[in-house]
């Protein structure tokens, strides 16, 4: 009796856990989101840029980016929706062409 409960509550966990990995690792790249901060963006241009992952980490520890404004929620075409070049040193030093990712 307890087994197929203990599959049925795994499969839901990595079916919500799949969910969650495809917002912020989104192959469809920058303004996919739709959601209200910019913490999805900050992901991507930190994995665009090569940055190291401390960049995002310590962003997301300190709330920095809970009341950032999604910069493509409103217009993915606009010139603000660009990804940012992020430096080894966690700086923003310009964009990314959108044909580079």
């Amino acid at each position: 009796m307890k087994r197929p409960l203990v599959v049925v509550a795994a499969l839901l966990a990595l079916t919500a856990a799949s969910l969650a990995l495809a917002d912020h690792m989104s192959p469809d790249g920058i303004g996919t989101a739709s959601m209200p901060n910019d913490i999805h963006n900050t992901r991507l241009d930190v994995r665009l840029s090569d940055a190291p992952n401390t960049c995002f980490t310590d962003l997301v520890q300190q709330a920095a980016l809970v009341d950032d404004p999604n910069r493509c929620l409103d217009d993915p075409e606009s010139p603000e929706c660009v990804a940012l070049l992020i430096s080894d040193t966690c700086e923003v030093i310009g964009t990314i062409p959108d044909d580079q990712y």
